[in-house]
């Protein structure tokens, strides 16, 4: 088994990322009107994704710990799950971008990115491994219905 960073600590120190590069690099700074309202809402429908995609694991009475896969106990398919097969990664996402809205530094964006391509190389491809193992065809089949992020 591979050592991996919980998602939600890998979030944290992407942003802890991105606000260095945003104090360390203050000449790719911006700003415009509505600012903070826009990135309060960016990073509040990231929130709402999480919510609604960890009340899926939990109607499902599966787990929502990507660290130990083997108590998966059921395939979540529907809800958010019918777009896309990482809604609580996408969630994070998107209150990194509401990150980078907030500190309004160009650069920190790169940090979004950083978290995507690290997610789906430690986390996504091993958890998609573990998955089809644990759900075999069913699995399969639903990787060629939805996409990995959106």
């Amino acid at each position: 088994m591979t050592f991996r960073i919980p998602p939600p600590l890998q979030a944290l120190s992407w942003s802890a990322i991105m606000w260095a590069i945003a104090v360390f690099m203050p000449q790719f700074t911006y700003d415009y009107a509505g600012r903070f309202i826009v990135a309060v809402f960016v990073a509040a429908f990231g929130i709402f994704i999480e919510a609604i995609s960890v009340g899926a694991f939990i109607k499902a009475r599966t787990t929502v710990n990507p660290i130990n896969l083997s108590k998966s106990s059921e395939l979540v398919t529907d809800g958010l799950y019918k777009f896309t097969r990482n809604p609580m990664y996408l969630g994070m996402l998107c209150l990194l971008l509401g990150w980078v809205l907030f500190l309004g530094n160009l650069v920190s964006l790169l940090g979004v990115f950083g978290f995507a391509m690290v997610m789906n190389a430690i986390q996504i491809k091993p958890e998609e491994a573990a998955l089809e193992k644990i759900f075999g065809e069913d699995y399969r089949v639903y990787k060629t219905r939805v996409r990995r992020w959106i």
